[in-house]
């Protein structure tokens, strides 16, 4: 590795694109297991700025989680809850300004990561 290698590898982590004024899609290296890119989307709604998954990790978690579970609600909760973040109608999101906004992404990405590998704090029998 060089130095050229590693700042192009890490400056293309993310790609971004304008979906319209108040939209933008935020296109990760970060591949699920069944091979989808992990997309995030950060959109003006009612004046505000939110950063979502529109769904995405959910619909990602179906595959390994059983969803209906208590401890599964319980523990997907748990995390969500310690990145100060919201799940609504199964769509991750937070609230963020143009001063927090690499830090949010960074969070959101690591808050994905915990949710979609939390099996491994499950007790194995």
């Amino acid at each position: 590795m060089n130095f050229n290698k590693v700042s192009f590898a890490l400056t293309n982590s993310i790609k971004i694109k304008q979906i319209s004024n108040t939209e933008f899609q935020l296109t990760t290296s970060i591949i699920y297991p069944n091979k989808q890119a992990m997309i995030l989307f950060i959109k003006k709604i009612n004046n505000n700025w939110i950063l979502t998954d529109k769904k995405q990790t959910l619909k990602q978690m179906n595959f390994i989680y059983d969803l209906n579970s208590k401890d599964t609600i319980k523990a997907i909760r748990k995390i969500i809850t310690a990145y100060d973040f919201q799940m609504k109608n199964g769509v991750l999101l937070t609230e963020i300004n143009e001063n927090d906004l690499s830090q949010k992404v960074l969070e959101f990405l690591m808050c994905i990561g915990h949710l979609m590998n939390m099996y491994v704090f499950f007790e194995l029998d």
